[in-house]
């Protein structure tokens, strides 16, 4: 009786997608969540089931990806980013980790496409700014209201030229887990 999970990953969009995992039987938890190939990459252990496993169980947050039973994921996510959904059995964890068997990733690799053209003008509206020879304040209020999640972030000019402009992807997701202090 080998435990077996089912991915599917439809509805892609350049924002969004919806993921599935379809476990063979509803008697195990299992792990199943949405990562960026980069973040596995930056790590090394893009191409190694054993310390992807040791990686997520190094995550505080692991028990928010923890089901029983079939699970659909509505995942929000970035254009143009390459994504692997992945899911394993939690119940042979320790045996995995003390060697007894072999890790049994499941995954299921997707990109997302290129988001329609925005008018970044429309996007944000900046008032009130005042600068000073010890730095700046600036108003920033999203186009969307109160309903719309944003996150903006200010550099020098010769630094986004040099080294954002070309590195956005690794920037953001850099950003989201507080590995850039960016104001």
């Amino acid at each position: 009786d080998s435990f077996e999970i089912t991915i599917e990953v439809s509805d892609i969009t350049a924002i969004s997608a919806v993921a599935k995992a379809t476990p063979n039987s509803g008697k195990n938890q299992y792990y199943f969540r949405v990562h960026t190939v980069l973040e596995l990459k930056e790590w090394g252990i893009y191409e190694n089931d054993f310390e992807i496993i040791k990686y997520i169980h190094e995550n505080p947050n692991i028990d928010s990806h923890v089901f029983k039973g079939p699970t659909t994921l509505n995942c929000a996510l970035s254009p143009e980013v390459e994504y692997v959904a992945i899911a394993y059995n939690l119940e042979s964890y320790k045996e995995v980790l003390n060697g007894e068997i072999e890790p049994k990733l499941f995954r299921y690799e997707f990109k997302t496409p290129e988001a329609p053209a925005v008018d970044p003008d429309s996007l944000f509206t900046c008032e009130e700014i005042e600068v000073s020879h010890q730095g700046f304040k600036l108003n920033v209020y999203p186009s969307k209201g109160d309903d719309a999640l944003w996150t903006y972030y200010v550099f020098e000019k010769k630094y986004y030229e040099e080294y954002v402009a070309n590195r956005k992807q690794e920037v953001v997701m850099r950003a989201y887990y507080g590995l850039y202090n960016l104001g």
